[in-house]
């Protein structure tokens, strides 16, 4: 099973969508728990973002999460929510980490 970590800023991003929306995400998280793979969730990498660790999956036709996959493990970090096009300009230029010495994990642009 996986598991799914809420980056604290996605919130941002989860208050500000139509609450429709917002009512799906429960099912989406259980869903990406039990299996990645759904081919429902089209989970996929964009080579034109910065990280290549960076995936999207599908909400609905309209409404993508950016998510932040492990190289290895099956620990996922959940960094944004919104419109397709608006997520993907979001996603397009960030990086994340774990920082050791503050002990956080950290979404930034890339210069």
């Amino acid at each position: 099973m996986n598991q799914i970590v809420l980056f604290d800023k996605a919130w941002d991003s989860i208050i500000s969508l139509p609450k429709r929306i917002q009512q799906k995400l429960p099912d989406f998280m259980n869903k990406f728990r039990t299996n990645s793979r759904d081919p429902s969730l089209h989970l996929e990498p964009i080579n034109t973002f910065a990280d290549p660790q960076l995936r999207t999956a599908r909400i609905t036709d309209k409404y993508r999460v950016i998510i932040h996959a492990p190289k290895t493990g099956n620990l996922f970090h959940i960094l944004h929510i919104g419109n397709h096009d608006e997520a993907m300009d979001w996603a397009k230029n960030k990086l994340s980490s774990w920082n050791d010495f503050t002990h956080s994990y950290q979404v930034y642009s890339a210069p």
